[in-house]
């Protein structure tokens, strides 16, 4: 631990290294001490009576570095201090999450459509002589196999206007034409 001098009871304490706690370990490591994270008017009134440090710290709210005498290498050369304030304002944050989150789910919904989109499917009827999985592939491309009978769904658009409608016996003899059927 690196502990400075108390300033109004305000003290900066580093632990194995600069910058290598978060707020909330800063406020476990005070409550180690018996203290807690300063206020605002607490640091107010310890840089008042001479308290700097060249380092960043955690106060109730905010992070500070506390500079009575300009230093162009601490907190850009200000003095009193400075909060410290993100150089990415929030709500742009919150809409590159959003855009890239959108982009994610776009991303995922073009990927599954391509999956489905365009397949052939495959329909075999097995009357429970064992899995399609236990038999030989052969079996299932042409050989004659009396326990199962395969059929290929093709999806085929027809070359009339979508605007026309068609018959039953229509549909019926597209769909017969369409399907192939192996026994």
């Amino acid at each position: 631990l690196n502990i400075t001098c108390r300033f109004a009871g305000v003290f900066h304490v580093e632990k194995n290294g600069r910058y290598s706690i978060s707020r909330t370990e800063a406020a476990d490591l005070c409550k180690a001490f018996n203290s807690t994270l300063p206020t605002m008017a607490q640091m107010e009134k310890a840089l008042s009576i001479g308290f700097e440090t060249c380092r960043y710290g955690f106060i109730e709210g905010h992070v500070v570095i506390p500079r009575i005498h300009p230093n162009s290498i601490c907190g850009a050369n200000t003095t009193s201090g400075p909060i410290r304030t993100p150089q990415i304002p929030e709500w742009l944050i919150i809409l590159a999450s959003l855009l890239a989150l959108a982009l994610i789910l776009a991303v995922c919904i073009a990927v599954n459509s391509r999956r489905r989109c365009g397949q052939k499917k495959k329909l075999v009827i097995n009357s429970g002589n064992g899995a399609v999985e236990d038999r030989k592939p052969s079996g299932l491309n042409g050989e004659a196999s009396k326990s199962q009978e395969m059929v290929h769904l093709v999806n085929k658009e027809s070359s009339e206007t979508p605007d026309q409608f068609m018959t039953a016996d229509e549909t019926r003899n597209l769909q017969n034409v369409d399907m192939k059927i192996g026994v």
